[in-house]
């Protein structure tokens, strides 16, 4: 029970260097939010649950920031 039972990946867009979006530099360890009805399902109301994730991994493309790699 001491390891992850499902493993996440995210393709991530890195927005931290744009002005207003300095907060959203992630790292390893921290914890944040997904949303994904998909693949954690609906609530009563028909909205994405709502889970918090810890970032276990980044990939980090230099070149292409949209190809950027998290997983949680």
């Amino acid at each position: 029970s001491c390891y992850p039972q499902v493993q996440y990946t995210i393709n991530t867009l890195e927005i931290s260097k744009l002005p207003g979006y300095e907060n959203f530099n992630f790292g390893l360890g921290d914890k944040t939010f997904v949303e994904d009805g998909e693949f954690f399902g609906y609530d009563s109301n028909g909205f994405p649950i709502k889970e918090e994730i810890i970032i276990s991994e980044k990939s980090e493309n230099l070149d292409d920031p949209t190809k950027s790699v998290n997983k949680v």
